[in-house]
């Protein structure tokens, strides 16, 4: 009876471990969402000083959306003691022409232009082929060999096919005081974004810290 129930214990175990295997491999793949910088680029002959007024822009169709995204990165920015102004302000109705841009920068105290645009919204694949393992099925008793034996049991697991919504950003610093070259990019991948506002947060929390690491705000 002890060595039935201890077998009987076993395979309950090893149906439990073929159950989590089975689902192990997809929960694996399925990333959840979240931002991660994609690329980076500071000019090496940029000696500074460091940008302390920001003119701000995010190039958006919806001007809500426009004055959302430049509101978050100014938040961020003068959570460091950054001057900064997003460019809604001074160009309520859209964002301005380069022309009038650089005329706008020439004729105020702006140092420099934090320039964001999307780059595009992608579609991931992941595909997983099915696969066959074996696991141990532990210590039983074997009354052919009259002694104990490993078992070992093959286990299914199933493939599994997902995909990933990714979303990428790009974003520019431009120094004003010298002749408006562009001294800092940094571009942004977020994978299955939820929330527009979460992404916002996500988006700054990565790129204004980026910004001091590299010398490029105080």
């Amino acid at each position: 009876m002890r060595n039935d129930s201890r077998a009987t214990r076993q395979q309950l175990g090893l149906m439990v471990l073929a159950i989590l295997l089975a689902f192990a491999a997809p929960l694996a793949g399925c990333a959840g969402p979240g931002s991660t910088v994609a690329e980076n680029w500071r000019d090496p002959n940029w000696s500074g000083p460091a940008i302390k007024n920001l003119l701000v822009m995010v190039v958006r169709k919806d001007p809500v959306r426009r004055r959302q995204w430049e509101d978050a990165f100014v938040a961020a920015l003068q959570k460091r003691h950054v001057l900064a102004t997003p460019s809604y302000r001074a160009f309520p109705d859209s964002v301005p022409s380069e022309a009038l841009l650089q005329q706008t920068v020439k004729d105020s105290a702006f140092e420099g232009i934090l320039l964001s645009r999307s780059t595009g919204i992608k579609q991931s694949q992941n595909d997983a082929p099915s696969a066959v393992s074996t696991v141990s099925g532990g210590v039983q008793w074997s009354t052919f060999y009259g002694m104990y034996i490993t078992a070992y049991n093959t286990v299914y697991v199933p493939g599994y096919s997902e995909s990933d919504l990714i979303v990428t950003n790009e974003i520019t610093i431009w120094d004003a005081r010298k002749d408006g070259q562009m001294v800092w990019s940094t571009s942004t991948a977020t994978r299955n974004p939820t929330d527009a506002k979460v992404l916002r947060q996500e988006i700054t929390a990565l790129i204004v810290p980026a910004m001091e690491k590299d010398g490029i705000i105080p």
